[in-house]
């Protein structure tokens, strides 16, 4: 079998290695520019190519958005910046040897007077001194631009039609805060308090000079910065209706990877077209997983029919969950994807029988965060230092933070974050007098109410099985990486 991959970036470098995993070897990945990364590589001088930002910063942990098999290293900063993303995904394919499969270079305004541009044309700061920057979209970009802009401009406004949640990055020790919410960015609030960014309703009108806003204010502009997402295309699949999207970015994939029609997809898959709400590139390692073994014959896709049918309940799912817009067609829940493309894949770990070999690692596992190297521990191309990885992760996070412009230091030993060590904090003390000073109170009313030597036993019984609960948090507490 042949296979053609679209694009080196962050999804076709995995969607190789996966194709090479399931022994497809005549491989040809086309890539338009003279480099690898896609979007991570920074070309300050190609507007007409999308790319991220000279200070942009990614929004997911590096333990969170590494490929299954690859970890980071360990002296890389925990939130990268796009040129560790860069150096990051350039090693990956030296060290699995990619590059031989690629083929390098192969390719509205009227009435507003002031510049107009796409966040994908946004590179730096430069240009934008002393100007009044009006941004549409409340997205990543959107912040992370008017984040930027709000130290050097005039002012910045940011408009918005729904609003969002905005989180920081890192929460109490530094420790990263992507295992449960989506990261945004941490310094917009100082900048709302002080008044360098403004955050204004929905657009109405544009004049020559000017944005009013549906509450009725107007601000004067110099440029607009649109960022409102995209809409994707596929032009380089012949013909179109092999892969059709309608309006608001409405695509028939099944699982958000194969056509739905036996002929075509297992020919043709799509990687990487999805919003999760984490890192898209474990996401497409998995894809690629799945796709490469079903190309192989190795896995088998439902019928036309199934496929068709699951679509319309993923979509059915989505327009209840969330409203209607172009972003949310192709918005995943991390977690659930993942685990679910594993099982089809065969590499979702077995918690049972990991409990049964290595109760602590299981544990481990169930509590710690869901980092890509778990798809590694079971299945074909398992990785025998995926436990390792697992095992090291908390070290991997605080080394960066650790890093002083010296030798770096030793980790502090656990014996002092211990059980006893629990046991007697201040804070910890407090909540067991409270809870215990409930309790006995609790049990002094029942005892004038009941037999006394009955009601004795009974605090007893209580009172041992309370304290046992007590212990039993704090000693599974301590397998929880935090």
């Amino acid at each position: 079998m042949k296979v053609c991959i679209i694009g080196a970036g962050v999804s076709g470098l995995t969607a190789i290695k996966a194709c090479i995993e399931e022994g497809i070897t005549d491989i040809v990945c086309y890539e338009k520019t003279s480099q690898i990364g896609g979007l991570w590589n920074y070309r300050p001088d190609k507007v007409e190519c999308a790319t991220v930002m000279a200070s942009t910063v990614i929004n997911t942990s590096k333990e969170m958005m590494a490929y299954s098999d690859f970890p980071p290293p360990i002296e890389f900063p925990n939130f990268m910046h796009h040129s560790y993303v860069q150096k990051y995904v350039e090693m990956y394919a030296d060290h699995f040897n990619l590059a031989k499969y690629i083929e390098f270079n192969t390719e509205v305004k009227e009435n507003f007077k002031g510049q107009i541009l796409h966040a994908k044309q946004y590179r730096d700061y430069k240009g934008f001194e002393d100007k009044k920057v009006f941004i549409v979209g409340i997205g990543n970009s959107a912040l992370d631009i008017g984040v930027e802009l709000a130290k050097i401009a005039k002012n910045v406004t940011i408009s918005t039609r729904r609003g969002t949640w905005v989180f920081n990055r890192v929460i109490q020790n530094g420790l990263p805060y992507d295992v449960v919410y989506q990261t945004v960015n941490d310094c917009l609030a100082n900048l709302l308090a002080s008044g360098r960014i403004t955050i204004t309703d929905d657009i109405s009108s544009i004049g020559e000079h000017s944005i009013c806003v549906k509450d009725g204010r107007e601000f004067s502009a110099d440029v607009i910065i649109l960022c409102t997402g995209y809409t994707f295309g596929v032009p380089f699949i012949r013909p179109a209706e092999l892969i059709p999207i309608r309006k608001q970015n409405e695509i028939d994939l099944y699982k958000n990877v194969f056509p739905p029609s036996n002929y075509v997809a297992k020919r043709l898959a799509v990687i990487g077209l999805v919003q999760p709400i984490g890192s898209v590139a474990p996401i497409a390692e998995m894809q690629s997983r799945w796709a490469a073994a079903v190309f192989a014959g190795r896995l088998q896709l439902p019928d036309n029919g199934t496929m068709c049918e699951d679509i319309a309940q993923t979509r059915a799912q989505m327009r209840r969950q969330y409203f209607e817009s172009a972003k949310h067609t192709v918005q995943v829940p991390f977690i659930p994807y993942m685990d679910e493309l594993a099982e089809l894949v065969g590499c979702k770990p077995n918690l049972a029988k990991l409990f049964m070999d290595d109760p602590k690692f299981a544990l481990r596992l169930f509590f710690g965060p869901n980092v890509p190297y778990v798809y590694r521990i079971s299945g074909l191309n398992r990785w025998h230092k995926a436990k390792i990885a697992i095992n090291s992760l908390p070290r991997r996070v605080k080394m960066p933070l650790m890093q002083c412009g010296g030798p770096t230091r030793e980790m502090p030993t656990r014996k002092c974050k211990g059980l006893m060590h629990r046991c007697f904090k201040f804070g910890t003390t407090k909540c067991f007098a409270l809870y215990f000073g409930i309790l006995f109170t609790f049990h002094l009313w029942v005892f004038g109410r009941y037999d006394a030597f009955s009601m004795s036993m009974f605090i007893v019984y209580n009172s041992l099985i309370s304290l046992i609960s007590v212990f039993v948090w704090l000693f599974f507490f301590d397998f929880v990486w935090l």
